[in-house]
Formats: structure tokens, C-alpha cells, sequence
């Protein structure tokens, strides 16, 4: 399920979103195999909201917006145009209308015309849609780092790798990739929606942090590379 496919009608609702994926059926048997999905966040955020009794955007906010002093994210409903300095998403279409922005995995790039999708609403839900900066998300790795968010214990929990990632040197953990790269241990994530590209990397044995924002479409992946080069050779 992707709430990207209409982008003129976004929903963020968490009970809303949970009546649709209750009813998509599994793709594999639980504990089976590893795969990402969207819909797993969803889920967590249902339970967030269903034990604190509150909204899921309040919980983030006090529980991690707060603590790590990360003024400039929200979350909610949002249309760039309408946001002050926000930047524009630009997207990658094909000439049927289809979006074709997403990384091909053989290394291709697809071709296409970019569109401004600045009119179009969006929001942010637990899978994602928060608008930030490049500064909070450096405040969000040094809090986390930081054991301001969890103590040692938990944040070790989260960061650790649990199940086989894309490659033998990867494994995925709560929400953090955790893979080593030519030695160096990496945790992180990235993500994306059309026009909009994000990567948040923490070198953890060279004590180096990477974020990078875009707002264009495979605009991410050469600035990450050398970056990425540049700390670990």
C-alpha cells in the first residue's frame, strides 16, 4: 500500500490507515523473512497511540522533538507552496504520466521530465512525512547517541542489526539499518517519497554523522557516495 499513489488526497490518519492494511493479506508467514514495508509502521504507531493514549504526532513531539531540541520539524498535514522556505519537491515522470523516481536497482537511470509538485498536499504519518532540517536531524543522531531519547541499553536495542539485510555485510535493526562498510560500522536510514530524498548516516567507530536533504528525484545518491567514500575509503 503506498499513500503516494494519489497524491492529491494524502492520508495520514493512523485509524484510517489501519482499516486499510487489515486488510491486505500477508506476503509471508511471520518470522519467515525479512522485508521492508511502510505498513509495519503504521502498525506501531497504532499501538503508540492505543497505550499512551494519545495522538501519535503529540507522542513524537514529547518524546522526541523535545528532548532533542528539534524546533524546526513538524508533523501534520503540509504543502510545500504554502510552508515558508520550504523547498519545492521536483519529480521524476515518464511521458504516460507514471512516476519512474524510484532507485533502479541495476544502477540505470530512468528517463523523464521533473515536475514541480509544489501545489500538492501531503503529511506525515509514522511511516513517514515530517518535515525537518538538516540541523535537526543532527540533533536527532546526537540525542539518540546521546541516550537522551533511550537509555544505553535501549538505544543499543534499536541500533543493533536483527535479521539479513540487502547484503551479507548488512543487517536490519528497529527502524536503523546496521551494516559495515570497509570496516566501519554504519547505522541509518534513508527515505523517500516523489521529489523528496533524505539519508541520515551515523559513522558509530569514526564518530562522523551524514544527513543529506533533496527535494529532487536520484538527485541523493552521488553526493551520498563520495560522502560515504570520503569516511570510509
Amino acid at each position: 500500500m503506498s499513500r503516494y499513489a494519489d497524491r492529491g488526497s494524502p492520508q495520514t490518519d493512523v485509524d484510517v490507515l489501519m482499516k486499510e492494511i487489515v486488510k491486505q493479506p500477508l506476503t509471508s508467514e511471520p518470522g519467515t523473512k525479512m522485508q521492508y514495508s511502510n505498513a509495519g509502521y503504521i502498525v506501531l504507531g497504532a499501538i503508540i497511540e492505543q497505550v499512551g493514549k494519545h495522538d501519535y504526532a503529540d507522542h513524537v513531539r514529547k518524546h522526541i522533538l523535545t528532548p532533542a531540541r528539534m524546533h524546526d520539524t513538524f508533523l501534520g498535514p503540509w504543502t510545500p507552496a504554502k510552508v515558508k522556505r520550504m523547498a519545492h519537491p521536483y519529480a521524476l515522470f515518464d511521458t504516460n504520466g507514471q512516476w519512474v523516481g524510484m532507485p533502479v536497482m541495476d544502477g540505470t537511470t530512468p528517463e523523464g521530465e521533473l515536475r514541480d509538485l509544489g501545489d500538492q498536499p501531503d503529511g506525515a504519518s509514522p511511516a513517514g512525512g515530517a518535515i525537518s532540517t538538516v540541523g535537526d536531524m543532527l540533533k536527532f543522531a546526537q540525542a539518540l547517541q546521546g541516550h537522551r531519547l533511550l537509555n544505553a541499553k535501549l538505544t543499543r536495542t534499536v541500533m543493533e542489526g536483527k535479521v539479513q539485510g540487502l547484503n551479507k555485510d548488512s543487517k536490519y535493526a528497529y527502524g536503523f539499518s546496521d551494516e559495515v562498510r570497509n570496516g566501519v560500522r554504519v547505522v541509518g536510514h534513508n527515505g523517500g517519497i516523489p521529489g523528496y530524498w533524505s539519508e541520515l548516516d551515523m559513522f558509530l567507530t569514526k564518530g562522523y554523522t551524514i544527513v543529506i536533504l533533496t527535494n529532487q528525484d536520484l538527485a541523493l545518491f552521488e553526493p551520498l557516495r563520495k560522502a560515504r567514500t570520503l569516511i570510509t575509503g
